[in-house]
């Protein structure tokens, strides 16, 4: 029986341009809105728990993040690009593959947590951790059915209930665990809130589902639950290993180092790094329904995202990494005194790992809007494998920063290995977009590292004036990125008094 295209809403006549930027634009907006309001919330909130906990206690509730996170990855199973590619192309597939999805999810989640409650059970010696890797694994089912509905929203194009989902649920954490730890409640007590927190945010997601998108219930249709177990698998094991170069550097890092000060130290550098990666990997998500329309049609659109995306990501990478090196002791004294000084240090370190994070992910989203998975796989996989196999021998040699290097190799290697083979292929012109931006942020960088004896913040600031001016320069916007910024900022302003008058009415 054919399908009944009637609420197929797909832009027919442009990829990355009217439409397609409009969608682009909207969504990306939203999942930025979300991304950053979550993480300036997340922010407020790591301040409160390093101050409250100390880096001792700090560094073990982010073990317990990290460890229930690398099994929550095991649930994902490429759900998310499969609902943005399918429902992308055909809205009428959203019923089917939403309630497909959401039984695949939800199975994979119990699986995991029961996993993750075990593995951590009989890993860890102390009970402390016992129960709190117990308590975690609790909350990754309800995590879990989060992101499912996150995923909705972002194949819907309607991203603006995630925005609003996000802000309630991680609001209500960050003060009901305010309120646990000034009661003198622990980290026990702060995971058993993290873990309510995300069931009630599963359930807020449901609700919003079923009530504005599409009616779904378990759909235990055997031939669908196949086809996409078969098509995200490979796409699941590459966001494993790229979760795993976040999150694996803390699970590997304290069964290496016998200070738990250390690990506390480490754990909120990285916590920066996932904070502020969440901008590219927002804008990433917001363009894959539209990315796959673009493929689709053959107009090569989607190669012009990954160039604007990969020049900007060096920009935005080189200003936060001159800064880190800059500011970083400064600004995490500030805010926590002078028991996080190493982390302090740590991050002119990290913030530079925001450039191979956004090129890679820029560049597998090319092969994921293409339904190419297993380039991305392997590619995540190598650089994974890197920073596994790196990172004792680096630890042993010079201690915390060790963890930094070799989460840097195993980036850089990802990041790396796609570049080249876009650029073999002959669809990314290298010259244009890594070379050209990288000469002056080289300069920028020689010119902080020379005037810092001088003065932190005039290196600070005159290395930013270079890094701008050298990008105007030599890393010059072109015809197609011009176009494509001008159609943004004419849509965002759009869609700002849009938005205004559906509010008032």
């Amino acid at each position: 029986m054919p399908k009944d295209r009637s609420h197929n809403v797909i832009d027919t006549n442009s990829a990355l341009s009217g439409t397609g930027v409009a969608s682009i634009a909207r969504n990306a907006l939203y999942l930025l809105g979300t991304r950053w309001s979550n993480s300036a919330i997340r922010l407020i909130y790591v301040v409160i728990l390093a101050h409250y906990l100390g880096p001792e206690l700090y560094g073990l509730m982010k073990y317990g993040i990290s460890w229930y996170l690398t099994f929550l990855s095991f649930t994902g199973l490429g759900i998310t690009v499969i609902l943005a590619r399918e429902v992308g192309l055909d809205r009428s597939n959203g019923a089917w593959m939403a309630s497909l999805t959401l039984t695949l999810r939800t199975s994979a989640a119990v699986i995991a947590a029961v996993a993750c409650g075990f593995l951590g059970w009989f890993i860890e010696a102390k009970l402390e951790v016992r129960i709190i890797l117990i308590t975690f694994s609790i909350a990754l089912v309800g995590r879990a059915i989060a992101i499912w509905a996150e995923a909705v929203f972002n194949a819907y194009e309607v991203n603006r209930f995630g925005l609003r989902v996000q802000i309630v649920f991680r609001t209500f954490e960050v003060l009901a665990g305010t309120a646990v730890l000034l009661a003198g409640g622990g980290v026990a007590a702060v995971a058993i809130v993290h873990a309510i927190s995300w069931w009630f945010q599963a359930l807020g997601g449901l609700v919003l589902t079923r009530r504005h998108l599409v009616g779904v219930r378990l759909n235990w249709s055997r031939q669908g639950l196949k086809d996409i177990v078969v098509k995200g698998i490979p796409i699941g094991v590459g966001f494993i290993t790229v979760n795993w170069l976040l999150n694996g550097p803390i699970i590997l890092f304290r069964h290496m180092s016998s200070s738990e000060n250390s690990l506390g130290q480490l754990a909120l550098a990285m916590q920066a790094l996932v904070l502020i990666g969440s901008v590219p990997m927002a804008v990433g998500m917001a363009s894959l329904p539209v990315l796959s329309r673009s493929v689709a049609r053959q107009d090569g659109k989607e190669f012009v995202y990954a160039e604007t995306m990969m020049r900007a990501g060096l920009l935005f990478g080189a200003a936060a990494g001159v800064a880190g090196l800059g500011a970083g002791g400064w600004l995490v004294e500030l805010m926590l005194g002078s028991r996080y000084h190493e982390a302090g240090d740590l991050l002119g370190l990290v913030m530079w790992l925001l450039i191979p994070f956004t090129c890679g992910t820029a560049a597998s989203r090319v092969y994921l809007a293409r339904g190419e998975f297993f380039l991305p796989t392997i590619c995540s996989g190598v650089g994974a494998s890197v920073m596994t196999l790196t990172m004792p021998w680096l630890v042993a040699a010079i201690d915390i920063s060790g963890a930094v290097v070799a989460t840097a190799m195993g980036m850089v290697v990802w990041a790396l290995s796609l570049i080249c083979l876009l650029a073999r292929s002959g669809e990314l012109d290298v010259r244009k977009t890594i070379f050209r931006p990288l000469a002056p942020i080289l300069f920028a960088l020689g010119v902080f590292l020379v005037l810092k004896s001088v003065n932190a913040w005039l290196a600070l600031s005159t290395s930013w004036v270079v890094l701008v001016c050298g990008m105007l320069l030599f890393g010059r916007v072109t015809e197609d990125e011009r176009y494509l910024l001008n159609s943004l900022k004419h849509r965002l302003c759009s869609f700002k008094g849009a938005d205004s008058n559906q509010s008032s009415s």
